[in-house]
């Protein structure tokens, strides 16, 4: 169930955590390899996505081309950070995923890749 919280006197919805914690385990191990933060370090919701966290993969020389408007090269760079995610998934996990699959997804092929590994 969504819990209510409030903050400077709004009302702030917060989305379940009821699944994702069935991948705790997972999810200790990923989001320092792929995103480079701790699990303990932010907050995972049910209804979180990869897009949510790829914008930690810009390399660090990444430099904004100023030729673009700042909408423009943000959607680039949010982009370029998920094509990474993805592919560093990919390398590590050898399993497919979209930028906006949901972090459950995502953990559960990993779970089941683990599953055919192991049988």
């Amino acid at each position: 169930m969504a819990k209510l919280m409030e903050f400077n006197g709004k009302t702030i919805v917060m989305a379940d955590q009821d699944v994702i914690g069935d991948y705790d385990d997972i999810a200790r191990e990923f989001l320092p390899e792929v995103f480079g933060i701790e699990l303990d370090e932010c907050l995972i919701t049910d209804e979180s996505q990869l897009s949510d966290f790829s914008v930690g993969c810009a390399p660090e020389d990444y430099v904004r081309d100023t030729s673009l408007s700042r909408q423009e090269s943000l959607k680039h760079l949010y982009d370029m950070c998920d094509a990474i995610a993805v592919k560093v998934i990919k390398k590590k996990y050898d399993i497919d995923v979209n930028a906006y699959d949901s972090l459950i997804l995502v953990f559960e092929k990993i779970r089941q890749s683990r599953n055919i590994t192991l049988n």
